[in-house]
């Protein structure tokens, strides 16, 4: 199990607490709840007996006391719920050294998971532990940047979530909408703990910027694609590139979309030309399967819009059954009117069809 890769990074501004993200990760909304201290044996103690009954967020907390036990008054260390895409909860410890701007957010489910299965607490505290040290950064970051929207902007791009799952922490979000999905603005912060990362861009930052909605999104459709260079390849070569299987090419018309680092790349549809060029492969029309937050699958459309709307299953299904929860983007399939050059939900064209 690889627990380098169950943590995120929190950065601290002069007016602002940032979550930076790993290339993995979704958008991460953050609580303020803080633990005690208690030991290490006090904790282990508290829980003979009670390993049945012991909630995640109780585990949590002993985990986090314990930890502040053992590494003492050296950092601070806070337990956290972390609402991500989709609104699915993780549960985390963040744990700061003093005089650090920067601090490892660690996931502690799958820990509670081998804590159900029988590990002991004391057991789990060490590989957290483990976990931190090995996500120690060198020195603080220098995030002055980004109280200069000037200096902000060579950083922007997008990424795209399904728009009603995440209603709620959109709210103070300058969003775009499409459809059933909202556009998301973010600053990628690169080679950060040998990771590309980002914050969403929220409403307060404009206003510490003085920068209206409209000019930060002609920002952000200038740098995105700058920043997260597309990439598309046939389906057969995006397997081999994933999993060493060659599939020979057999299915040479399927194009996976998404961008290099393979992180948030279903934006990348949104890029110009893109959909156009594919268009233009094909020769046809495009239809947009949201295989996930992170790339789309693009197919020709058979040149029948009843027929083509029978794929809505197929993602469901997949949905349902194959991706994470914080994964998903949406149930829904898009067409790409290569003549036209306009995106719909291909549920809207069958519905005037009807009409």
């Amino acid at each position: 199990m690889k627990r380098i890769n169950e943590f995120d990074k929190e950065i601290s501004t002069e007016n602002n607490t940032e979550v930076i993200r790993n290339e993995n990760e979704g958008m991460a909304m953050m609580s303020n709840e803080v633990v005690g201290n208690t030991g290490i044996d006090d904790a282990c103690t508290k829980m003979v007996g009670k390993a049945a009954r012991l909630r995640i967020e109780d585990f949590c907390i002993v985990i986090a006391d314990s930890i502040k036990d053992v590494l003492g008054d050296e950092v601070s260390v806070e337990y956290r719920p972390v609402v991500k895409n989709n609104g699915v909860i993780y549960h985390a410890v963040l744990i700061r050294k003093k005089n650090e701007n920067v601090s490892p957010t660690i996931y502690l489910d799958s820990f509670y998971m081998e804590y159900r299965k029988g590990a002991v607490i004391e057991y789990l505290v060490k590989e957290v532990i483990s976990v931190y040290k090995k996500s120690i950064c060198e020195s603080n970051i220098d995030v002055s940047f980004f109280a200069d929207f000037a200096k902000v902007s060579e950083h922007l791009a997008f990424k795209v979530v399904n728009y009603e799952r995440n209603k709620k922490e959109l709210i103070k979000v300058p969003i775009k909408r499409f459809e059933d999905l909202a556009l998301v603005p973010i600053c990628v912060v690169d080679n950060f703990m040998k990771r590309s990362g980002s914050v969403v861009i929220n409403k307060q930052h404009l206003d510490m910027w003085e920068v209206s909605e409209e000019e930060l999104w002609e920002n952000v459709d200038e740098y995105a694609e700058k920043n997260f260079p597309v990439m598309v390849k046939g389906i057969e070569e995006f397997v081999s590139m994933r999993t060493g299987i060659s599939l020979e090419e057999m299915i040479p018309t399927i194009f996976v979309v998404s961008n290099k680092s393979l992180c948030n790349g279903a934006s990348a549809i949104f890029f110009p030309g893109v959909l156009e060029k594919i268009a233009e492969t094909m020769h046809s029309d495009v239809l947009i399967l949201p295989s996930s937050i992170h790339e789309t699958i693009a197919v020709p459309s058979c040149g029948n819009i009843e027929m083509d709307s029978h794929l809505i299953d197929m993602v469901k299904e997949v949905n349902r059954t194959t991706l994470a929860s914080e994964e998903i983007l949406s149930d829904s399939v898009y067409f790409y009117n290569a003549q036209e050059k306009t995106i719909v939900n291909i549920e809207s064209l069958v519905s005037r069809k009807k009409s």
